[in-house]
């Protein structure tokens, strides 16, 4: 039974959450008691050097990844200890993901990845409803004009444009994108956090995403630093 997150909710609450990994015979701690309250319509940077526990705090918020201890809040609902095939059905419904290696299926056009997403649902709209919703969201970031062509007939930007279309066809609440620019050059990379920038800001979709590129940093209107898998503070910006 899912429990219910009785501070009130916001659409993600990590508590006093850490991730240990067994390297070798060592105990290495990915994350140390981070605590983190992300509410609806924010667009937060995670921001910290290689290695400081950034993808493990984002796999830890998109249900990717279980804790070692600590609770996980997605939406109001406790997260961390439930069946897998419980977190699969939530991830579906409530979550969006943006990958730095854009994770597009090869065989299928941009269009066919975007509807994959909407088909994984439990409860997946009907063929045209489909259609639909794909068609609005790659006319939305750009990717219309392309919706035929198959991933290796794309340039990297356009790549992660269709990546952020399948995060955004579910009409998710939280979109989490894990170093999403660090494969594109850096007028690319400004133009991608931009689109996601422009979609918090038009449609009140909530954002967050991982950087170590200072240049993207001030595109973000709260930063939170990791370092050695402890949260050393936030700003808003």
């Amino acid at each position: 039974m899912l429990e219910q997150d009785n501070q009130g909710v916001s659409v993600l609450l990590l508590e006093e959450v850490s991730r240990d990994y067994q390297v070798g015979r060592e105990r290495v701690g990915a994350l140390k008691g981070v605590s983190l309250r992300v509410n609806a319509g924010e667009f937060v940077a995670v921001v910290g050097p290689s290695g400081s526990g950034k993808t493990t705090l984002l796999n830890l918020a998109g249900c990717i990844d279980r804790p070692s201890s600590g609770r996980v809040f997605l939406d109001g609902l406790r997260c961390d200890d439930v069946p897998e095939s419980v977190l699969s059905g939530l991830r579906a419904e409530k979550i969006g993901f943006v990958f730095q290696t854009f994770n597009l299926i090869p065989v299928l056009t941009a269009a066919e990845n975007v509807e994959y997403a909407l088909q994984l649902r439990p409860q997946a709209p009907p063929a045209g409803e489909r259609r639909k919703r794909v068609a609005e969201i790659l006319e939305r970031t750009g990717i219309g004009p392309l919706a035929r062509r198959r991933p290796d007939e794309m340039s990297g930007g356009e790549r992660q444009r269709v990546a952020i279309a399948r995060a955004l066809v579910g009409r998710p609440r939280l979109v989490l994108a894990d170093e999403a620019t660090a494969n594109l050059d850096g007028q690319t990379a400004a133009q991608i956090v931009g689109l996601m920038r422009e979609l918090n800001e038009e449609q009140g979709v909530t954002f967050v995403f991982s950087t170590h590129d200072s240049r993207l940093q001030g595109m973000a209107k709260r930063i939170v630093e990791l370092r050695d898998g402890l949260l050393r503070g936030g700003r808003s910006c």
